[in-house]
């Protein structure tokens, strides 16, 4: 049973990393968008 465990934890393991990953990309596009959004705004002629 336990050679079974630890190729799972693994596996588990990696996904998490991905997923934070990919949560992390989200995140970072999201902020890029808000700061070319922010900029556009103070750009705009009054």
């Amino acid at each position: 049973m336990a050679i079974q465990q630890t190729p799972m934890n693994k596996v588990n393991t990696d996904a998490n990393i991905s997923q934070a990953r990919a949560k992390a990309r989200a995140a970072q596009v999201n902020a890029n968008a808000h700061v070319l959004k922010a900029k556009h705004m103070m750009n705009k002629p009054k």
